[in-house]
């Protein structure tokens, strides 16, 4: 599984003084990337569930729509806001099973 990589404060500080190659434009606020930290954390909790890429690697790409809609359809029911990092962890599962070679890779 790939790995996160979070920045801590004094390298942080690095960055924004011109260090190591920072570049403004690219300043991100880490708090504000809360949804992405849910995705990953739920990407996570499916792998450990599921098998990881040996299981995901025996979809076919109609599997991963069926999926990913069935979750929506269920979120458009419910409301229910953490369908919202299912659905996004598995588009990401969708998009490491292309880049392992399904359906022609990225």
């Amino acid at each position: 599984m790939d790995r996160l990589f979070l920045i801590d404060e004094k390298h942080l500080e690095n960055m924004r003084a011109g260090r190591e190659g920072w570049n403004e434009k690219c300043a991100r606020d880490i708090s504000s990337e809360r949804g992405l930290i849910e995705v990953i954390k739920e990407r996570a909790h499916q792998d450990t569930k599921w098998g990881g890429p040996d299981h995901d690697d025996k979809h076919s790409y109609m599997d991963w729509v069926t999926l990913i809609t069935d979750r929506a359809d269920e979120l458009s029911e419910t409301g229910e806001p953490h369908l919202l990092a299912q659905i996004a962890a598995l588009a990401c599962a969708a998009i490491n099973w292309i880049s392992r070679g399904h359906l022609g890779g990225i």
